[in-house]
């Protein structure tokens, strides 16, 4: 699965759907030059959101 997309509402649907599915180990990879920049996206835009989404199936 590669989500090339700077919306983070894409990447979260994909992680999403890896979860889903019963995926327990995700590995993200940024082909970018600024690794920075992608981490602070996960950081910021997509983890606390797929964390949250992940709570709510859970409980």
């Amino acid at each position: 699965m590669w989500t090339v997309s700077s919306d983070p509402q894409a990447h979260i649907q994909k992680l999403q759907e890896l979860i889903n599915g019963g995926v327990t180990h995700i590995y993200v990879h940024a082909g970018s030059h600024d690794q920075q920049q992608a981490i602070n996206f996960y950081r910021n835009e997509v983890l606390p959101k797929v964390r949250g989404e992940r709570a709510r199936t859970v409980s």
